[in-house]
């Protein structure tokens, strides 16, 4: 899958090179606007952090402090570790409780819960790629939205009646049983401002990189990146990078928006959201603890 994802992007950007160089040399012309893209990345996770803050409170107490800390060592774990992993052991072993394995539970729901807009987004996208009309006939977002929070709560009921899992896994999943309402609200709003933050990132890099199509469109464009990004596994040490690039490619290129562009919007996303808060992660790995106090 990567192989051909990087193929794919090869082909596509060979001959834009010099384009792409310019498209990063006019960054120095907006930087007010490069310097609120910037401004959001603690925004961003401070939302993950809050939602992992909640996910865990039926089984331990964690301080703000600590889920940002286990949140940023998560996204610095996913450049050795595939998928999801990476962020897993991160958000479980920051839990210095003997209960921490029903966190388990917790990560599922918080993942869930973040794949509700990007199902949303993505799926109208798709919506466009076969039919233009039927988009136009959809614009009304709060249908989708009732369709994505009826799946969340139909696959939350049956966890917590047990009816989808067996006896050998419960324990794991227990924790589902134990939030209130209150508690998935929560969940899903922070869910929801995480993903309105990385929505407007990507649109003012857009902007700062000359793109011109209604706004509309590239709230769709980036609901479709994301939803690939969730769907489409990623086995390499980069993260995600080339998955989102490829998505975007295939979304705007059908509008003519120039190759460029977007490639270069979609690695400064990379490099903001991943690469500077993984860094950063580093330095919190070793603090997370592989073992218990007794």
């Amino acid at each position: 899958m990567s192989i051909a994802i990087a193929y794919f992007l090869w082909v596509k950007i060979t001959g834009e090179w010099s384009a792409i160089e310019q498209a990063f040399a006019g960054i120095t012309q907006r930087p007010l606007l490069l310097m609120l893209v910037f401004s959001l990345i603690p925004f961003n996770w401070l939302m993950e952090a809050l939602k992992w803050k909640v996910c865990v409170k039926p089984v331990a107490y964690i301080s703000l402090s600590q889920a940002y800390r286990a949140i940023l060592a998560g996204v610095s774990l996913r450049f050795v570790m595939p998928g999801a992993i990476g962020d897993y052991i991160a958000k479980l072993t920051s839990i210095d409780s003997k209960q921490r394995a029903k966190t388990t539970g917790g990560v599922l729901v918080g993942r869930i819960a973040q794949l509700i807009p990007s199902l949303v987004f993505g799926g109208l996208a798709l919506l466009s790629f076969t039919d233009e009309w039927m988009l136009s006939r959809f614009k009304n977002l709060s249908i989708w939205l009732l369709i994505g929070v009826a799946v969340l709560a139909i696959v939350i009921y049956a966890l917590r009646n047990q009816t989808i899992y067996s006896f050998s896994i419960s324990y794991y999943l227990s924790i589902i049983k134990k939030y209130t309402m209150i508690d998935f609200t929560k969940i899903i709003v922070w869910s929801l401002l995480r993903y309105g933050i990385y929505t407007l990132q990507f649109l003012v890099l857009l902007a700062i990189m000359g793109v011109n199509l209604s706004l509309f469109k590239q709230v769709l464009g980036i609901g479709f990146m994301f939803l690939a990004k969730t769907i489409i596994p990623a086995f390499h040490f980069l993260s995600d990078l080339g998955v989102r690039e490829l998505s975007a490619i295939l979304y705007f290129e059908q509008y003519q928006v120039p190759v460029a562009s977007v490639v270069s919007a979609s690695l400064l996303l990379w490099l903001c959201n991943i690469a500077i808060p993984g860094f950063f992660g580093l330095f919190l790995v070793p603090r997370l603890k592989l073992k218990t106090t007794p």
